[in-house]
């Protein structure tokens, strides 16, 4: 009897020393926890904030793709008027001076750019 009380008693020894280490081990681990928390909480703030960066920058390409197609479309408009002036100024000067136009097949493209004018006579 008594041999089976030692051996119980030093079972429950046992018992709580394992109980002891494993709530040793548990707060090692909830401590972790609590710190991989702190630093998951970090790096989703840091993410937030990067991801609102992100966002600024996009909506800033998007208003200077705006105004930079604008502007291509103002400089066109701009090209249009001006080759329209120097059509008719061709046109006035034709009037005054014996001025003809020539096809210059050197130039690429197809324009009016590749129109020479000069002088009949000269």
């Amino acid at each position: 009897d008594t041999t089976l009380c030692k051996k119980e008693s030093f079972m429950f020894t046992e018992l709580q020393q394992q109980c002891q280490d494993l709530k040793s081990i548990l707060k090692i681990e909830q401590e972790s926890l609590h710190s991989d928390e702190a630093k998951l909480q970090s790096e989703v703030l840091e993410l937030k904030s990067l991801m609102e960066q992100v966002q600024e920058l996009w909506n800033e390409r998007t208003e200077i793709q705006t105004e930079a197609t604008n502007e291509l479309e103002k400089c066109q408009e701009t090209e249009f008027l001006l080759e329209a002036r120097r059509m008719k100024l061709m046109r006035e000067l034709q009037q005054l001076y014996p001025i003809a136009a020539i096809k210059d097949n050197t130039l690429i493209g197809n324009s009016m750019s590749d129109v020479v004018y000069s002088i009949r006579g000269l």
